[in-house]
């Protein structure tokens, strides 16, 4: 994931979430380094909270970033099975 390594590092993402959780590319950007990292639950979740927060921002972006993750990661893993079913419940 090279759009990773021009991003902030994690610490100062988690810092600016911690001093504003609405700020929405900061939360974006620390799931971006923690699929970097391979932290696919950590992302997964970050992703998810997003996208029930504020399912619109950047034309739908963390709905299309989570799916991308399902198909990287594959339909076995046990972390697509999950966080498909939460996906779905936020949908609907």
């Amino acid at each position: 994931m090279s759009q990773a390594e021009t991003l902030p590092d994690a610490a100062e993402l988690k810092a600016r979430v911690a001093q504003n959780p609405g700020d929405d590319e900061a939360v974006y950007q620390l799931a971006v380094r923690q699929l970097a990292r391979q932290q696919y639950e950590a992302a997964l979740d970050t992703l998810l909270k997003l996208f029930v927060r504020n399912r619109a921002w950047n034309e739908g972006l963390p709905h299309k970033t989570l799916l991308q993750v399902f198909d990287l990661l594959g339909n076995d893993h046990p972390l697509v099975t999950t966080y498909r079913r939460k996906l779905f419940a936020a949908l609907y």
